[in-house]
């Protein structure tokens, strides 16, 4: 008498499922285990044969390409250059938004881990997307803020100081990320209370340091 088979049909994946599922795969793999891998050890993670990862990415290299735009280019928003240009609204206002909006896109584990462990395998990924800070947003930031108080004297010399005090302000909300995803510590709840202090607490002392120091170079 025939008794059917109690095994599973299997299932096949789309072209573009299959392709989804390795980028999303190698995200994991990459966020715990950084970029020194081989694609053997890649694809065993994955669960797929070396000769299938080979199909979809015909290096290795383009595979962790795909993952550098999955993870930050995915999440990298064009409008918030237009924002932050917008004098219709106080630039305390912008800055406020834009940083609460950065902070939603970047403080996700995969995104702070890939990000810490490309700078020790393969510094391309950071050198890619502080490029991006640097000649997209930083630039746009300060000239609004000069604006905002009415700076006028931006020599190179105090406006490679300015920038540094920007970066150290803006990095400490992805600090916020590595406490959480790193040390395994305690980050505040509220977000976007925490930006709304820490952009009043920075404005307010820098536009008195930004002024105070161009009076003493006058």
């Amino acid at each position: 008498m025939f008794m059917p088979s109690s095994s599973q049909p299997k299932t096949y994946l789309s072209y573009a499922d299959r392709e989804r599922q390795i980028v999303e795969k190698a995200i994991e793999y990459f966020s715990e285990n950084g970029f020194q891998a081989s694609t053997r050890e890649i694809a065993k993670h994955i669960g797929v044969t070396q000769p299938l990862l080979y199909r979809y990415f015909k290096t290795k290299s383009e595979l962790v390409d795909r993952v550098f735009s999955e993870v930050f280019l995915t999440r990298w928003k064009g409008e918030w250059q237009i924002q932050l240009q917008d004098r219709t609204v106080p630039f305390r206002e912008r800055l406020k938004v834009y940083l609460k909006d950065y902070c939603d896109s970047i403080l996700h584990r995969e995104w702070i881990r890939i990000f810490l462990l490309g700078a020790l395998n393969d510094q391309s990924i950071n050198k890619r997307y502080i490029s991006m800070l640097q000649e997209r947003t930083f630039p746009i930031i300060l000239n609004e803020f000069y604006h905002s108080i009415a700076v006028t004297n931006t020599d190179e010399a105090n406006w490679k100081l300015d920038r540094e005090i920007l970066w150290s302000f803006h990095s400490s909300f992805f600090y916020l990320g590595v406490r959480k995803y790193v040390y395994q510590l305690p980050v505040p709840e509220d977000i976007d209370s925490l930006v709304d202090a820490k952009v009043d607490a920075f404005l307010d002392g820098a536009a008195k340091e930004f002024i105070d120091r161009r009076m003493k170079s006058a």
